[in-house]
């Protein structure tokens, strides 16, 4: 099992990448050990993913709005998770050929640690104001949790191709417009291919 000590090792060096400090390799361990066990994140992401999902179709329902997901928690659920799993796999492959193309390879370590701790500490931030607004019903506090997620990820994310892709700042803007578009197409596909197998 994943130790406590080694997440915050993780978002320590996240950290340090997203400040641009010049020792920032020196807060993450880039071992082979350290790659293979941020792969935890997976499965460590799940609880407040599943919280972040279910809060967002009560506040979708309590917001007036209707569709055949929203009517079935299990196949909405099933259709966020879809999506952020693909788009989390399919960053990892990109950054990774990206990180190869550059003659990089020596980021690649760093790239997948910092990527997967990222999006699972995300969620995490995210999963308490929703998971609070899904049980008392007070959904003022969701749009404000989510500019903050959504500028911190921009912000780790840029500290993640800047320092570990090592991608000039034009790059790394069109890498960052790119992948959002990317993760946008992703998640109306497969709402739309779970939502008409739900209607069937």
């Amino acid at each position: 099992m994943i130790t406590a000590s080694e997440i915050m090792n993780a978002v320590s060096g996240i950290l340090a990448m997203a400040r641009a400090q010049d020792d920032w390799g020196r807060h993450l361990d880039q071992s082979l050990h350290a790659v293979r066990r941020s792969f935890w994140a997976f499965v460590m992401f799940l609880p407040p993913a599943i919280l972040v999902s279910e809060a967002t179709r009560r506040q979708s329902i309590y917001s007036g709005a209707t569709n055949e997901l929203l009517s079935a928690p299990i196949a909405y659920v099933s259709a966020d998770l879809l999506s952020v799993a693909v788009v989390w796999t399919a960053t990892l492959i990109i950054y990774i050929a990206i990180a190869r193309r550059l003659g990089n390879e020596g980021g690649i370590p760093a790239l997948i640690i910092a990527q997967n701790w990222a999006q699972f500490v995300l969620y995490l931030i995210l999963a308490v104001p929703l998971g609070l607004s899904a049980v008392t019903g007070m959904y003022v506090l969701n749009g404000m949790a989510f500019l903050f997620v959504i500028g911190a990820s921009f912000w780790i994310d840029w500290g993640i191709m800047r320092r570990a892709l090592r991608l000039t700042v034009p790059a790394a803007l069109a890498l960052i417009i790119g992948m959002l578009v990317f993760s946008m197409l992703i998640s109306v596909g497969v709402t739309g291919i779970v939502a008409s197998l739900v209607a069937a």
